[in-house]
């Protein structure tokens, strides 16, 4: 194990967490990680994230501790889903597109984050405030229950013990989906890549999936844009225009005289 993730811990929490080999979650406070980063000067490697603990409580400011593989602990005024947005911010894989396979894939909510080595699942949803923590999948090996109600013991790659509050079942269905959705990003990924390539002697049969779900995922952004505009147009006209669109028809339609003529 590298030290290096123990970095950021007052000498006090680690030496306890050397002779456990386990950093508590449950039990961390704000207070046991001295290295404060201000907002503007945070730079994560968000593939090398373990935790990402929420120590905020509603009506107070924001105090976040993050646990990353290398560069150790942090804390920041930042609450962790305005930390994930940065990510997301920069990426093409947005918050629109993780809803879009979730829906698409059949998936549970809440929605987790998947890009490529960036894995992340929220977990530790408190009662009295409306943020979650966050686990990093690449970071979990095994997992199992502890002898208190909701909370689970997880065995990381690097050999140390973390504890959060969840259960197994549910931990383990969300890092399974979320795997689901790594697996359909890259099953597309392959695909586009195939097309793309100029020359290909290897026959693959045309793949309907990534295009339908670059339908529906087109279909959920004009229907959310619509709704933002405070229109409602039933699913299929949206989907409709979505397909005469993707046609290259721009031509206008009046569809409040079309809507209005269709009920009577």
């Amino acid at each position: 194990m590298s030290t290096a993730c123990l970095n950021g811990l007052t000498a006090t929490y680690r030496q306890q967490v050397v002779a456990t080999n386990t950093v508590d979650f449950t039990k961390l406070q704000p207070q046991d990680v001295d290295r404060l980063v201000p907002t503007n000067q945070l730079d994560i490697d968000w593939s090398a994230v373990i935790f990402i603990k929420n120590c905020r409580r509603r009506k107070t400011v924001a105090d976040t501790v993050v646990w990353t593989e290398q560069g150790g602990f942090y804390r920041t005024r930042q609450s962790p889903r305005a930390l994930i947005n940065q990510v997301v911010e920069t990426s093409l894989v947005q918050w629109l597109d993780i809803r879009a396979m979730v829906d698409y894939l059949q998936l549970s909510g809440p929605l987790p984050y998947v890009m490529g080595r960036i894995m992340l699942v929220s977990t530790e949803r408190p009662a009295d405030g409306n943020q979650t923590s966050w686990v990093g999948c690449w970071s979990v090996s095994h997992m199992n229950p502890t002898t208190r109600q909701h909370q689970v013991s997880l065995l990381l790659t690097n050999g140390m013990t973390m504890i959060i509050r969840d259960t197994v079942s549910r931990l383990r269905k969300k890092i399974a989906e979320a795997h689901q959705i790594l697996v359909f990003q890259q099953a597309n990924q392959a695909y586009a890549t195939y097309q793309y390539q100029p020359i290909s002697n290897v026959y693959r049969p045309f793949n309907q999936e990534p295009l339908a779900f670059c339908h529906y995922r087109d279909w959920r952004l004009v229907s959310g844009v619509l709704r933002k505009a405070g229109y409602s147009l039933p699913d299929e006209v949206v989907k409709q225009l979505v397909t005469e669109i993707y046609r290259g028809d721009w031509h206008p339609r009046h569809l409040d005289d079309e809507w209005v003529s269709s009920q009577h």
